[in-house]
This record gives C-alpha cells, sequence and structure tokens, in this order.
C-alpha cells in the first residue's frame, strides 16, 4: 500500500524553477536574435555571361541567391525594366529559372531572343546585380558553302577557302576537306605544307657595356608555325632559351608619395624602369607592418557615401533640372540608374516612361522636367545609383523637390551656375536613333530656343 510523504509529498524546490525559467528565457533569446541577423542577398548561382541555343533545342539560365530574409530573383533588361513572360517564347519561374521555350522561325523575336538580361536578387537587407547575360537564339536556316577557284603558280602553295554565309559563320566550321576523287582531309599535322624559308639576324648596334637585343627574323607566312629554340655563335657557343642565359640587369622599383585628404580613397603606383617594364610585373605590395596586399578583386574598397539630391529652384513655366550629387571619391565608379517620384513613377535613361515629354534622364543623370507648374512643386525626387565595381545599388539620402517662384516681372534669360554651364558637352548616339538636347535656360515670358550648327542657325521652336 503506497502511503504519502508526512510532507504532503515532493516539491521542487523554488531555486530549480528559477534556473528552468532562465534557461527558457535565455534559449528565446537566443533564437530570436539569430532570426534578428540580416544578410544582404548573395549568389548561390549566377547565371553564364552567354547563352546561345536554336528554336529547335530552347535555353533554361539559372539564377540562385542565398540571404536573410531570403531574396526574390527579378530578371531586368539592361535598361533596368523588369522581365515578364510572352506566352511561347519567354518565362520567369519562381525558382528564378528564365525560361526559353523551343520556337517556331516564324516566332522568334529580337527583343526576346536577341537581348541582354540581368538577374536581380533583392531583399530588405540589400540588392545585387548579377554579369549581363547575351542571350542568342539561332534560327535553323538552310545554307550552302561554297569554294572558289584559287589560281597558284606551279610549284607554289595555294590556299582554299570555305566560303560560309555570313549570317551562320559565327557557329559553322570546316570539319573536313574532300576531293573529287573520294580523298578526305582533316585538320591535322599529317597535311601541313612544307615550304622553304630562311630565318635571319640583323646587326644590332649597342654602345659598349649596355646591353643589347638579337632579333631573329622570320617570314611571315610561317611567323605563326615557327619559334626559336636555340642559338648559336659562329664559334660553337649554343644558347638555349632558358632562366641560365637570360641577362640579369640590375634595377630598382620605387613607389612615388601619394598625397590624400582623409576619408578619400588613394591610389599607389609601383614605377618600375622602362629598360624591364615589359618583363617586370608587380606580384603584391606590402606594408610597413608587415601586411600584404595581392592582386585580386578581394581589395575594392567599398566605401561607404552618400548621395544627395537638393532642391531646385525654377520660374513657373520653364524647365527644372534636378541633379544627383555623388562624391568625388566615388564618382568615377557610381552611376545614376533611375529616378523615382514619391508618388511611385520611376524614370531612367533608356525607359523614360514619359507623360506628354514632360520628364527626361540624361546620360549624364540629371532629371529634366519640362514646363513646371504650381502642381510640381508637390512632389519629392530620389535617384537610385549603381556602383560599377561592387554592383551594389543606393536611394539618394535626401529628397528634393522643386520651388517655384512666381514672375513678377519680365526675366532676361540665363543660365543656371553649374560645373557644366561653361564647358561643352558630347552625346553619343546610334543612327536612326533620336536626341533630346536640354536647354536649361530660364526666363520670363517662357524662352523660345534655336539651334545652331557651325554658326549658322537651323532650326528654330518654342520650348
Amino acid at each position: 500500500m503506497w502511503r504519502e510523504h508526512p510532507g504532503g509529498g515532493y516539491k521542487i524546490p523554488v531555486n530549480i524553477i528559477a534556473m528552468l525559467l532562465l534557461v527558457a528565457v535565455l534559449v528565446s533569446t537566443t533564437v530570436v536574435s539569430a532570426e534578428d541577423v540580416s544578410m544582404g542577398p548573395v549568389f548561390v548561382k549566377e547565371p553564364p555571361n552567354r547563352v546561345d541555343f536554336s528554336n529547335g533545342t530552347g535555353a533554361v539560365v539559372e539564377c540562385q541567391a542565398r540571404g536573410n530574409p531570403q531574396p526574390d530573383i527579378i530578371w531586368v533588361r539592361s535598361d533596368g525594366t523588369a522581365v515578364g513572360d510572352v506566352p511561347g517564347l519567354r518565362q520567369v519561374f519562381q525558382n528564378g529559372n528564365l525560361v526559353f521555350p523551343p520556337f517556331r522561325a516564324e516566332d522568334y523575336r529580337q527583343e526576346v531572343h536577341a537581348q541582354v538580361y540581368s538577374c536581380l536578387a533583392r531583399s530588405p537587407a540589400g540588392s545585387v546585380h548579377s554579369r549581363d547575360v547575351n542571350v542568342r537564339a539561332v534560327v535553323a536556316q538552310y545554307y550552302d558553302t561554297d569554294v572558289n577557284k584559287e589560281y597558284a603558280i606551279r610549284g607554289n602553295s595555294a590556299i582554299l577557302k570555305c566560303v560560309v554565309p555570313s549570317f551562320v559563320a559565327d557557329f559553322v566550321k570546316v570539319l573536313s576537306w574532300h576531293t573529287d576523287q573520294g580523298e578526305e582531309f582533316v585538320p591535322g599535322d599529317d597535311f601541313v605544307v612544307h615550304q622553304y624559308y630562311q630565318s635571319e639576324v640583323n646587326n644590332e648596334y649597342v654602345i659598349r657595356g649596355n646591353a643589347a637585343i638579337l632579333k631573329c627574323s622570320i617570314p611571315s607566312f610561317v611567323a605563326e608555325f615557327v619559334q626559336v629554340v636555340g642559338w648559336q655563335d659562329d664559334q660553337g657557343n649554343s644558347f638555349d632559351p632558358d632562366q641560365g642565359n637570360v641577362v640579369t640587369q640590375y634595377y630598382e622599383a620605387e613607389v612615388v608619395s601619394e598625397y590624400v585628404i582623409r576619408g578619400n580613397a588613394a591610389i599607389l603606383k609601383c614605377t618600375i624602369p622602362s629598360f624591364v617594364a615589359e618583363f617586370v610585373s608587380v606580384e603584391s605590395w606590402v606594408g610597413s607592418d608587415g601586411s600584404t596586399f595581392k592582386p585580386s578583386t578581394d581589395y575594392v574598397v567599398q566605401q561607404f557615401y552618400e548621395t544627395r539630391v537638393i532642391d531646385e529652384f525654377v520660374l513657373r513655366g520653364n524647365t527644372a533640372t534636378l541633379k544627383c550629387l555623388v562624391p568625388s571619391f566615388v564618382a568615377d565608379f557610381v552611376d545614376v540608374i533611375e529616378w523615382l517620384a514619391e508618388d511611385g513613377s520611376t524614370y531612367s535613361t533608356n525607359s523614360q516612361q514619359e507623360k506628354d515629354g514632360k520628364y527626361l534622364v540624361l546620360p549624364s543623370g540629371e532629371l529634366h522636367i519640362r514646363d513646371v507648374g504650381p502642381e510640381d512643386g508637390y512632389k519629392t525626387y530620389q535617384c537610385r545609383t549603381k556602383h560599377r565595381l561592387t554592383s551594389e545599388t543606393r536611394l539618394s539620402a535626401t529628397k528634393g523637390r522643386l520651388v517655384i517662384t512666381e514672375p513678377v516681372t519680365s526675366t532676361k534669360p540665363k543660365f543656371p551656375m553649374t560645373e557644366n554651364s561653361r564647358t561643352l558637352t558630347t552625346y553619343t548616339v546610334q543612327r536612326d536613333h533620336p536626341l533630346t538636347l536640354p536647354c536649361p535656360a530660364q526666363a520670363f515670358p517662357v524662352p523660345s530656343y534655336s539651334l545652331a550648327s557651325d554658326s549658322r542657325d537651323t532650326q528654330s521652336q518654342h520650348s
């Protein structure tokens, strides 16, 4: 028969309960802390630089990334616009794969099958772009090759060429040659034409005590197949190409001091004497504290920077110019890729999404807003930039807006004073593509503009 202890049964001490509760709190805190650690996107499988396929096979371009939180995979074009599905021709899967199914020759579309794509992994912790993916689809097409007649003097060498049509020349190679007697010739050493040639050594003039370089001149028609295996003088001495016969000449490399403002990036150069510059390369850099740096992409300096957009003052009815201010120490590596308005609208160089021609983004990254009115003063704008070396994208730290002033009296035309206001700007444009040349002068009434070429007015139009 079981009897209860006179004290009323076994009781767990209070201190043990407190310790168990403390352990539970620590475990839960550790779990929460681990979950709170965020990590920017990193590619697990980055797509290749080039994808070629035929219309009969199709292709699958894979892109995978990891991070915390798990990033979203978005495929974009070279202009930054997102890629969507095209029924039967292109599909974007949730696992990040970009799929090009097999298609009929008549369904070929250049904007789909001959395009530059990029994989964008994006999460609240950051974003990263893949390398450019050049996609090219080839449509199976009938073609004929041709061999033209070649006229040659008896005893000389003749070269026959297989003429391949240009529209398939990138994908076709010659496997073999056949004669009308049934003979077959394939690429190999057995079919090299043995042709007589002579090499020659020219005299070299040199000051006594200096180094001299003798060159072996080989006829151009065999230069691709002949190499120098040794040198021999008139006394029978032989010199073979190895380290033992290289002329050891004393030289010193020098590093010049570089002056730089604190917080900026500095570039040190290793100066090598010109007489050995062709044979000497920099293997590493050594600091005074013994630290060693070797040439590698791992040493790209990721330096914190912020871009800014400041308010722009403009007369009503004129054109406003918003600028994305990038710090000078990264200005050579940072490009403006788009502008964002607070209403969600985006504007970029290649995809303007213009509203009645009102918005224009120049290749320099400036945002031009034409014919501004009072309603434009209520919007704010931010610029998005991309670092060409690290592929990091950032939004400007500040938002800019238009401060529109109401003219009271007539105002003479004047240009805003900027760093480019007194210099010439060069624009490169493809043939048959439109080009917009901005003229940011302001005045009241709104000025009219004329275009001058070779000191002659060629066209006039009102803003």
